[in-house]
């Protein structure tokens, strides 16, 4: 493993960035694959009564029901801009672990796809991530 900061001649980049890399573009495509579907449809309930929608998702934290495709508008750390996200999350249950090195490849692609995976809400997702402050 090379030292902070310095430029691997293999990558062209950091390790830290190189792997930052490989593991965003394995939860990008985590997001569109059938686990992650099958993580929401496990949340989904019959909307109650007089709605015009067919389902909702149901947090099994909180209890609430939200829309499907419904966002969040959130602040962003530039004052006054925001962002729009979605207002579940599938969050994995067994945490993905570390992605630093080729050996750790393969257990992470195994945890992040076929790992234990529950979809919460915005709300209780962060606090599970980080903590009660982040109400």
């Amino acid at each position: 493993m090379a030292k902070r900061g310095i430029i691997n001649p293999l990558f062209g980049m950091t390790d830290a960035a190189f792997w930052g890399k490989i593991r965003s573009a394995l939860r990008k495509i985590w997001t569109s694959s059938q686990a992650h579907k099958d993580a929401i449809s496990r949340a989904k309930v019959p909307a109650p009564e007089g709605g015009r929608r067919k389902y909702k998702i149901k947090c099994p934290e909180c209890g609430r029901l939200y829309n499907l495709g419904e966002k969040i508008k959130l602040e962003t750390k530039k004052e006054g801009k925001y962002k729009f996200t979605s207002i579940y999350h599938v969050d994995h249950k067994d945490e993905g672990g570390s992605l630093k090195g080729f050996e750790d490849l393969a257990p992470f692609v195994h945890r992040l796809f076929l790992g234990r995976q529950e979809t919460l809400c915005y709300h209780c997702h962060q606090k599970k991530h980080h903590g009660e402050a982040a109400e």
